[in-house]
């Protein structure tokens, strides 16, 4: 049976690996586009708190943390994420380099006192929370810290990946367990004949197909009149300069500050819904350095080294999208993950082959 896969994002390889592990015949046909959100993406993988560029709070919910329906489904996707690692890839030829970040969130009074009632419940799942309550203690923890942060948090357990090597390794373990990559563009989508048409005309059978497509996911579900609840959103990063002060935590407020692997500050991100470009704009520079400036005031006399732009899908209550496509057509689709695809994508994967393997017994 010939499983095709549209897209090698965290959410497609991901998904590649799961069915190629249980004796699946799988394809990965790709663009090779060197702009996806996977490869850009700041790595963070926090189940509890937001992200600065990738969930807009809703009028129903302001709060530093995520919506409890979001938390528990990144949960699942942080201790799925944590045991394949520690299962399959750590120590190994595969390893992606897996760092434990402290994050220092920022909060304001209603996000305290929030903080406060589920302590007990946060702390019972393994993330040791330390509240702050006044400048005075932060800055001990953080002695580059703006004067105007007086509220904050200290949770222990949040980690961070090397995005571009962490899709280099998904992509390695898959050709090594046996799967394939076409590189190549698909058009269009042909259920009567099961094909998936390429950019060269060519035609790429399928028993089951999985949509991985990211933002472009709906343009492919055109040439089948569907469409899936999602919209780009485009974000951008700015890398500054080293600082003097030496950054023990992943700072995170309007924006996230965190020094990486490759020894620069990265300054994250913004989140423009609908713009489907991957353009650098002075704009986005400004905005990220002043948020970032309000934060760390050091940061304003850093000199930008790098600065980055990609298109997140995104969805409006901030939850993925796994499900069959047309009810009996075999074609599934996974997309949706905003700026947390890194952290859901094993679970993704594991979903997208349960369902398949659902319409293997019926």
């Amino acid at each position: 049976m010939r499983n095709v896969i549209i897209g090698s994002g965290v959410y497609g390889l991901s998904t590649a690996i799961e069915l190629v592990t249980a004796g699946m015949d799988v394809t990965i046909i790709d663009s090779n586009n060197e702009d996806i959100a996977s490869r850009n993406a700041l790595g963070r993988i926090d189940p509890l708190f937001k992200g600065s560029g990738s969930y807009v709070a809703t009028e129903n919910n302001n709060s530093a943390q995520r919506p409890k329906d979001q938390r528990q489904f990144a949960l699942k996707s942080f201790n799925l994420h944590i045991e394949y690692y520690e299962k399959y890839y750590k120590g190994t030829e595969y390893d992606y380099e897996f760092k434990n970040i402290p994050t220092l969130q920022i909060l304001n009074h209603d996000d305290l006192i929030e903080l406060k009632i589920e302590a007990d419940d946060i702390e019972s799942i393994g993330f040791k929370l330390d509240i702050l309550e006044s400048h005075e203690e932060i800055k001990e923890r953080a002695p580059m810290i703006s004067k105007e942060i007086s509220k904050a948090a200290i949770m222990q357990n949040t980690k961070f990946i090397d995005s571009k090597f962490f899709i280099e390794s998904l992509r390695s373990r898959f050709i090594d367990l046996g799967g394939k990559i076409v590189v190549n563009k698909a058009e269009k989508i042909d259920p009567g004949i099961k094909s998936v048409i390429l950019s060269d005309n060519s035609k790429f059978t399928f028993d089951n197909l999985i949509i991985c497509a990211g933002p472009w996911t709906n343009e492919l579900l055109l040439s089948i009149d569907a469409k899936v609840d999602m919209y780009p959103a485009k974000g951008e990063i700015i890398k500054v300069e080293k600082l003097n002060s030496n950054l023990n935590y992943h700072f995170h407020g309007e924006c996230s500050i965190v020094e990486r692997s490759d020894g620069l500050i990265w300054i994250a991100a913004t989140h423009n819904e609908n713009e489907f470009n991957s353009e650098k704009t002075k704009e986005a520079e400004i905005e990220l350095m002043n948020k970032a400036s309000f934060l760390i005031p050091e940061i304003s006399n850093s000199k930008k080294i790098e600065h980055t732009a990609c298109v997140r899908p995104s969805t409006k209550n901030g939850m993925p999208i796994i499900k069959e496509l047309i009810d009996s057509s075999n074609i599934y689709v996974a997309t949706g993950g905003g700026g947390w695809g890194i952290m859901q994508c094993f679970y993704i994967g594991k979903l997208i082959k349960e369902l398949i393997n659902e319409k293997s017994i019926i």
